[in-house]
């Protein structure tokens, strides 16, 4: 939590900066819903994939590379690493890379209900999606784990 406020802190900064070098305030808010955006694309998410499976895709720090997990229905379990490769902040369009299968995920990121929604994947049948919600580490819908008091 205190590496993604450290990182808000820093966009905040170098986008006053560039303020300041004169560049239009267009270019200059994009910049800003592009960084801050993918800076709150959370640590945690929660995924629903087609044909039985769901998993939990967790953030290394604060880099676009995912440690993911699966489950299917059947009780396979299967583990690989994603890349969040690009963020249309215009229409919301996210492409995830995954290497191991050589393909991709691609989604529609909701930043106010921090949900992906309408998830495709180049390795699904015809018509099949996949969707996820996301989170900062130790929450839920409930709201932040609490420490044990002993």
């Amino acid at each position: 939590m205190k590496t993604r406020t450290l990182l808000k802190s820093l966009v905040l900064f170098a986008l006053a900066s560039v303020v300041c070098l004169g560049v239009s305030s267009a270019q200059n808010n994009l910049l800003l819903y592009q960084q801050v955006t993918l800076a709150n694309m959370g640590d945690y998410w929660s995924v629903t994939e087609c044909c039985g499976w769901s998993g939990t895709w967790v953030r290394r720090g604060t880099s676009n590379t995912f440690d993911a997990k699966w489950r299917h229905t059947n009780g396979t379990e299967v583990t690989d690493v994603l890349e969040l490769v690009s963020f249309n902040s215009k229409n919301g369009e996210v492409i995830i890379r995954r290497a191991s299968l050589n393909g991709q995920y691609k989604a529609t990121y909701q930043p106010r209900a921090k949900t992906l929604v309408n998830g495709t994947a180049t390795w699904y049948p015809k018509g099949a999606t996949w969707s996820a919600r996301i989170d900062e580490m130790g929450q839920d819908e409930k709201g932040p784990v609490q420490g044990i008091r002993r």
